[in-house]
């Protein structure tokens, strides 16, 4: 279904000016250069959930048609998104924040809701992947040993900017799957003694030939 969606409707109607920005299971993050998405969204019924109604086939606006401002995507299962409007600040003191205010989404697997909520606001997303850097957190919870019950900490990894899944770009920000073409022509311009930076920027500007 995800497949189809993107090659099936995105390309066609939009072309290069369709961008993948972040992919999940279920779900795409894009970039569309179009003069109003949400009405093009509501010409085709067949494909998006223009109601929310729930129905597993249809593609439904996560954001419930407000303007995606900015986006930072770590790597899979952890990543921020941060609506037109929202606050991307994590606060110094969460207990007194006013519980109105919105932040967005914000997803980082292996650790807890509570966690995230309190502490991995949009601000460090975008901080950890520009510096490159990890966050370390303490989790409380419950185990087991022998019959008997303790209240046990552990100190975990929460966000970190380093995708072992994809090919990391010399900017640290784009990537590409392993085994694309680009890739093996960088490598072979790096080795014929071009510098990385160069042999990047050519492979990024090659054309890839497809004999009809």
């Amino acid at each position: 279904m995800m497949f189809n969606f993107w090659y099936g409707y995105i390309k066609p109607r939009y072309g290069d000016k369709a961008r993948l920005l972040y992919t999940d299971t279920d779900s795409l993050i894009m970039w569309i250069e179009t003069e109003d998405i949400y009405k093009d969204r509501a010409e085709r019924p067949d494909i998006f959930d223009l109601n929310y109604s729930g129905d597993l086939f249809l593609m439904k606006d996560e954001t419930k048609c407000i303007p995606i401002g900015e986006t930072a995507c770590l790597k899979p299962k952890m990543y921020s998104v941060l609506p037109v409007g929202h606050d991307p600040k994590t606060p110094d003191d969460p207990d007194s924040e006013d519980p109105k205010k919105k932040h967005g989404i914000q997803k980082a697997k292996g650790v807890k809701k509570c966690v995230v909520k309190r502490e991995l606001r949009h601000d460090k997303f975008l901080e950890y992947l520009r510096n490159n850097k990890l966050t370390r957190h303490d989790i409380y919870g419950l185990r087991s040993y022998d019959h008997q019950i303790y209240l046990e900490r552990v100190n975990k990894i929460g966000l970190n900017p380093y995708d072992n899944k994809c090919w990391i770009l010399l900017d640290g920000i784009q990537t590409f799957p392993y085994g694309h073409w680009q890739i093996g022509l960088y490598k072979h311009l790096v080795a014929s003694e071009i510098s990385p930076e160069q042999a990047e920027e050519r492979a990024m500007k090659a054309k890839l030939r497809v004999k009809a």
